[in-house]
């Protein structure tokens, strides 16, 4: 069943193509314009790749540091608006223009539940790590790079397993119909195993397309194209994943390949 998630989140965006555009190219336009100003302003552009990608916080300095954190800030604004606008198109048909309305209240309350979210995932993160390390130990995986992907991929499987759970607020607050973590939690209990599954497939996929996009494409603009795409693909898989699990689990939507 975790395929059938899997498979419904990504119909639906392809089904709405049109829309899944018109909900996430204006945020994103606007919000890479605000990150590239941002780091020419301060004079510390040409990090934009940085923010959007992810960078090594060692080998940044402290000025370039707190651009990045302040261009990250700005980045969780935009992904929280499409994901919003998303939810509100795919659960009550709020249909987008070229650019999709902002409500602000609810953005913003959007971005602090991920928030706190995303703390309750750090904090589950260290039991994780070190069972996960454990593991390792007993069972002989080598320090390679295959046996590392594996590890991280188990820890990835795991967290977005946890995301997918909780984060079943999020459509919920979307679209005005709030639900506590822990009511979420309930709610997608009949789902856990399918859950789980959908969770490892997504991961699947972003490592099978970081390594094709490394593989055949290099280090030219092609390959900041590939990111780019990547990136866009694996945030509306994200939101629509999380949207299919509410619509499923708490509005007891059925699930469908169209």
């Amino acid at each position: 069943m975790g395929w059938q998630l899997i498979r419904h989140a990504v119909a639906m965006i392809w089904r709405n193509r049109r829309d899944a555009l018109k909900v996430s190219v204006g945020p994103l336009v606007i919000g890479t314009l605000a990150i590239f100003l941002l780091g020419r302003v301060t004079g510390l552009g040409g990090i934009e790749r940085d923010i959007l990608f992810g960078a090594d916080p060692g080998a940044l300095s402290p000025g370039a540091a707190g651009l990045v954190l302040v261009g990250s800030a700005i980045y969780l604004v935009v992904v929280s608006w499409i994901a919003v606008s998303w939810h509100r198109f795919v659960l009550i048909e709020d249909y987008p223009g070229l650019l999709p309305a902002l409500p602000a209240r609810v953005v913003a309350a959007y971005v602090w539940r991920s928030i706190v979210i995303a703390f309750l995932l750090m904090l589950a993160l260290v039991p994780v790590v070190l069972a996960v390390g454990v593991l390792s130990v007993v069972l002989g995986i080598d320090q390679t790079a295959i046996g590392q992907l594996g590890l991280a991929a188990v820890i990835g499987t795991v967290l977005g397993y946890l995301w997918l759970r909780i984060a079943s607020v999020l459509p919920g607050l979307a679209v005005g119909r709030p639900l506590s973590i822990r009511g979420a939690w309930g709610a997608t209990s009949a789902l856990s195993a399918a859950i789980f599954g959908a969770s490892a497939l997504f991961v699947a996929f972003n490592i099978l397309a970081a390594m094709l996009s490394a593989a055949l494409f290099g280090a030219g603009p092609v390959r900041i194209v590939a990111e780019i795409t990547i990136s866009w693909a694996t945030m509306m898989v994200g939101a629509s994943l999380v949207t299919t699990v509410y619509g499923h689990a708490i509005e007891g939507r059925p699930l469908s390949a169209g």
